[in-house]
């Protein structure tokens, strides 16, 4: 109580569920003019909230949505089959013809330059799949809702 009133959420829950408001509540309500016109401004009001209408859009809104999202991109299989084949043959080209020398100048370069080389492009590699990863990540982070 407040005042010797009910505090609006007492007298909320007796316009709505009368039953859950205990009985001296219930009587004071009863008996106090104050409390009664309360409780009927608020049953004016739920009863008025009821009758409103739902809103309704003068549009779509399935549609506008989906023509924000981004298309995806068909991937041309063709392109990258391409690629891959021309990059074999602008390896491997050289290599065949020149096996010779390659053979002569890795049997010349020392084991442990070899090994420093195998780490660098292992780490290279390392760290482009980790970048790979993390954008992954923030792709995927950024489509959380």
């Amino acid at each position: 109580m407040n005042n010797g009133h009910l505090i609006d959420t007492m007298i909320q829950q007796y316009i709505l569920d009368r039953s859950s408001l205990d009985v001296v509540s219930t009587a004071h309500i009863a008996s106090c003019a104050h409390c009664r016109q309360k409780a009927a401004s608020y049953k004016l009001l739920f009863s008025e909230i009821e009758n409103i209408a739902p809103p309704a859009f003068d549009f779509d809104l399935a549609k506008m949505v989906m023509a924000q999202i981004p298309k995806q991109r068909k991937r041309n299989l063709w392109s990258v089959v391409l690629i891959s084949i021309v990059a074999a043959i602008l390896i491997g080209v050289p290599i065949y013809f020149f096996q010779e020398y390659f053979q002569d100048m890795i049997a010349g370069i020392s084991v442990i330059v070899l090994s420093l080389i195998g780490i660098i492009i292992l780490m290279i590699l390392v760290f482009q799949i980790l970048d790979e990863y993390r954008k992954y990540d923030k792709q995927i982070s950024s489509l959380d809702f």
